[in-house]
């Protein structure tokens, strides 16, 4: 389901949505100011110029409402022109996940960097992604396939950044990653997130939201999704 329309059918997710993309957009505020934000996987409704309208957005579909058709994996910029790359669960969509951190190393500025936001692997993500996702969570696969041969895997951020975390920021040195932290759930749940339909009416969801905080120390248990930062160091 693309956005524009899920946004239609649950307009409260929109809302949910936007304070996704207001904790990217606080994190571009560290990045070079003088450079491009560019955002991949943006799909046809572009929502994220209503939190900041200055970034580009782009996908590799061509839609109406997005400045750009390009792949991720060839970025139509120049070397150190970008400030910043925003991706919303998009990460796990690309299929040569090197040739895309090859790209932002070339485009990125010093100490520009990156936001993505990727599904957590708490044990509650895992069972749910598992089981009640229609895209796979597979934690076994090797780390040459996860990263130059990734066939739409949810857990791609686990194994690049948890299980083989080492072995990525030896091959990918310029990075640093600077932040991972794990976002509220108990809303985006009780949402039924992009493909079910939701668990609760939307005048309950700011119980849902006193839920998260009194909850937030079992983010660990429970986290559905984590919002990733990684630095260009040099």
């Amino acid at each position: 389901m693309q956005c524009k329309n899920i946004f239609t059918v649950k307009p409260y997710f929109k809302h949910i949505y936007k304070k996704i993309y207001e904790e990217v957009n606080f994190r571009l505020k560290q990045f070079p100011a003088s450079g491009i934000i560019l955002e991949i996987g943006s799909g046809q409704h572009g929502f994220i110029k209503e939190v900041n309208n200055q970034i580009v957005t782009s996908d590799v579909v061509k839609y109406k409402n997005c400045d750009l058709q390009t792949n991720a994996e060839h970025l139509p910029f120049c070397d150190e022109s970008l400030s910043a790359i925003v991706g919303i669960q998009v990460l796990h969509h690309i299929h040569n996940i090197r040739t895309f951190f090859t790209e932002a190393n070339r485009t990125l500025k010093k100490d520009g960097g990156l936001v993505l936001i990727e599904p957590y692997w708490s044990p509650v993500s895992v069972l749910l992604h598992t089981h009640y996702h229609p895209e796979p969570f597979n934690t076994h696969i090797s780390y040459e396939s996860a990263i130059s041969n990734n066939e739409v895997n949810q857990a791609v951020s686990y194994i690049l950044f948890k299980k083989y975390r080492n072995r990525f920021f030896t091959e990918f040195d310029s990075f640093k990653l600077i932040e991972s932290k794990k976002m509220p759930f108990i809303e985006y749940l009780a949402s039924g997130g992009f493909y079910r339909k939701a668990f609760i009416c939307p005048s309950l969801l700011p119980v849902c939201r006193f839920l998260d905080k009194v909850l937030s120390p079992m983010k660990n248990i429970f986290a559905i999704h984590q919002i990733l930062v990684l630095k260009k160091v040099k």
